[in-house]
């Protein structure tokens, strides 16, 4: 080809190709990724008695107070605050493992109830994840083996022991037991005289009796007999009632001898009806001293009146707000799981609950015990549990 054409043709060749070329685009406007989606809203389920026994739903009914005071209270500030799925079980522990299967496929990160022993065993058992923690508010006692289940309900021997070691440490060194032969009397006299033992005093005299004695002049005398420093009753209020008198009138107390006592010596029955002269001056443990501030009672009677427009006069709404609190310690606001509930509740140390010092020992929920001695009907604490601030 001849050169000359080549040379013009090479310019026009140029020139089709740029035209025939797409023309350039403004680049395109960057979108920016959606939100992130808000984190699940956890779900915490109650299995609570609202039908069934008329005394078995007031008492659900005022548990039920108790827990939604503490989620109203403990979320208030939460932007997604778990949401609270309360189901009926009328009382029936055999409705509650269906209920519990029911709250797991709603995936519940734990479970408020039920209220009853028996529907206690009955929802742990059920559990697919034993992750899943169950907590009663009020079941008096909980099936061996079960993990991650607890009740505030369920007696302890912590106060006793720690009674036996103030008494040691004291100079109350020499002490007769006097208590019902019942299990759980037996077991707070034995509690009482290990510690008592170990901190290096001696139990002088070992007396039980029959439950339901109304005079105790032959059981006294043997307390006598053994010339003890301190004597330690561990009875319910019945007893009481009927023992601190005799103590008295049997002419065991002119020995100088220091009355030592359970809860029940506490209890407004028996410093109201019991004459304070035969009261004064008793050691007592008790799990609860509501006028302390190392307890929570008073916040929490303060909450319940001013949101309910009644007076506090029973355990029930605070047991409940209990255990709602200690479901929330281990609940996240973003990740929440069942495993981080659990492991909190194992790991509880001097909780300051509404019905006492709460802790966790061996897998059962316990308080730590308030010593006292009682004053003209009143109670003076003489050693006060330490609480840590709750996170």
């Amino acid at each position: 080809m001849n050169q000359a054409w080549v040379r013009r043709l090479l310019p026009l060749a140029a020139t089709i190709v740029t035209a025939c070329a797409p023309a350039a685009r403004a680049p395109a406007p960057v979108t920016p990724p959606p939100p992130p989606p808000p984190p699940a809203r956890a779900v915490i389920g109650a299995i609570l008695p609202q039908s069934g026994s008329p005394a078995l739903q007031q008492y659900g009914e005022l548990v039920l107070q108790g827990v939604r005071l503490a989620l109203d209270s403990g979320t208030a500030r939460w932007t997604n605050p778990p949401q609270l799925v309360v189901l009926d079980d009328a009382g029936d522990a055999e409705r509650d493992a269906a209920l519990l299967g029911q709250l797991e496929r709603q995936r519940a990160v734990a479970v408020i109830g039920p209220l009853l022993s028996a529907g206690v065993a009955s929802a742990a058992r059920a559990r697919a994840d034993t992750a899943l923690a169950v907590v009663s508010p009020t079941a008096s006692s909980l099936a061996p083996g079960l993990r991650n289940t607890y009740s505030l309900n369920q007696p302890d021997a912590e106060g006793f022991a720690a009674l036996g070691r103030f008494a040691a440490r004291t100079g109350i060194a020499r002490v007769a037991l006097l208590y019902p032969r019942i299990p759980e009397s037996t077991g707070q006299a034995q509690a009482f005289a290990a510690a008592l033992r170990a901190a290096g005093g001696t139990v002088v005299a070992d007396v039980p009796y029959d439950s339901g004695t109304n005079t105790f002049k032959a059981e006294l005398k043997r307390v006598a007999d053994a010339n003890p420093d301190g004597l330690f009753v561990p009875a319910p209020e019945r007893d009481v009632r009927q023992l601190a008198p005799q103590i008295s009138y049997y002419g065991v107390s002119a020995r100088n001898l220091r009355i030592l006592g359970g809860p029940a010596w506490t209890s407004d029955e028996i410093l109201r009806l019991v004459s304070a002269r035969y009261t004064n001056g008793v050691i007592a443990v008790t799990p609860l001293l509501r006028e302390s501030p190392a307890a929570g009672w008073q916040e929490f009677a303060r909450l319940y009146e001013g949101t309910y427009k009644r007076t506090l006069d029973t355990p029930f709404p605070a047991l409940g707000y209990d255990a709602a609190r200690l479901v929330l310690l281990g609940l996240s606001r973003t990740q929440p799981r069942r495993a981080d509930i659990a492991h909190r509740l194992a790991g509880l140390q001097a909780f300051r609950g509404a019905t006492g010092v709460l802790a966790a020992r061996a897998g059962t929920i316990v308080r730590e015990p308030f010593i006292v001695r009682i004053d003209a009907g009143k109670l003076v604490p003489l050693e006060t549990p330490i609480t840590q601030a709750a996170p």
